[in-house]
């Protein structure tokens, strides 16, 4: 699968699970690389826009529960409202 995501121009291409891979390309490529995936026989699970840290940082004790509080509170935003913060 290295092989295809070079040829596709991806970023990076991770294995998930077994016959299960995740492709990052840049996201005006995004629909590309599906098409071109799709037309090389791969079954495509899933193809979307995602934002990722370039930094991620480790949170513990208290400052986790309230990160973890707070990602609540935006997904009801969310799903009850129809809006995203």
């Amino acid at each position: 699968m290295e092989e295809i995501g070079i040829e596709l121009d991806c970023e990076d291409v991770a294995l998930v699970e077994a016959e299960l891979f995740e492709l990052l390309c840049s996201p005006d490529r995004l629909s590309e690389v599906e098409s071109n995936l799709t037309n090389k026989g791969f079954i495509v699970e899933s193809a979307e826009l995602q934002y990722r840290p370039l930094h991620p940082v480790r949170i513990d004790g208290d400052d986790a529960s309230k990160v973890e509080k707070l990602y609540e509170l935006l997904q009801v935003s969310t799903i009850m409202f129809g809006f995203e913060a």
